[in-house]
């Protein structure tokens, strides 16, 4: 990988990406894998990087210009300007850490929405999928944040080589429009994440509700 410039020329076959999450969710791995068929033992945590890669998709040869952006937080501020421009974002949370997860929700989400100034496509990875075992988010709820913000979802393994190629190959052909175009409603500095413990307290309050009507009914 190499350091380039962050301003890639107006070309509908040229698309510039964005890797998104916190530290050691497993992006340079994800990224190394899909450049080099290369699982990477133990990663090294680095500042933005940037890669390119050449893809036939449909009857296009497309140049995939991607930014590997830093998870530390010290980054953060750096990292918005390679966001601008950006025609799809690759959210990566790890399922065996649920703050990786709250924190795709709620941060890295809303960073891509307020600083890539594009229609940015979404992809969501959902890493680390051979160690489901130890998964500490419920896949159905993060498939159902990925349909509220119209991402394409995929369970990812790096080490297993599971998904990364779909999904990358996926969203470029949503950019293409060879597959249907997510039609995008939300808006700057949405916290996704509130609506699903919005409806988790009103799940447990008509469960409350229910609880009571049937020992009103035991009663009686």
């Amino acid at each position: 990988m190499s350091t380039s410039n962050p301003e890639e020329k107006e070309d509908e076959n040229c698309i510039k990406i964005v890797l998104c999450g916190n530290m050691h969710v497993g992006k340079t791995t994800i990224l190394s894998v899909y450049l080099n068929n290369k699982f990477l033992e133990d990663p090294v945590s680095t500042s933005t990087e940037f890669s390119s890669k050449k893809l036939i998709r449909g009857n296009k040869e497309l140049t995939l210009n991607i930014w590997d952006t830093a998870g530390q937080e010290k980054f953060y501020s750096l990292n918005r300007i390679f966001y601008k421009g950006a025609q799809i974002a690759i959210l990566v949370y790890d399922i065996t850490n649920r703050n990786s997860f709250e924190k795709m929700k709620s941060f890295w989400y809303n960073e891509i929405i307020n600083y890539s100034h594009h229609n940015t496509i979404f992809g969501i990875a959902a890493n680390k999928y051979d160690l489901y075992n130890e998964e500490k988010v419920d896949e159905n709820e993060a498939r159902l944040f990925a349909k509220n913000i119209n991402a394409v979802f995929k369970l990812t393994s790096a080490f297993n080589n599971t998904g990364i190629t779909e999904l990358f190959d996926e969203v470029c052909d949503i950019y293409l429009g060879i597959k249907a175009k997510p039609d995008y409603t939300f808006h700057k500095n949405i916290d996704v994440g509130k609506s699903f413990t919005l409806k988790k307290k009103k799940k447990k309050k008509l469960k409350r509700r229910l609880r009571n009507a049937v020992r009103f009914l035991i009663i009686i």
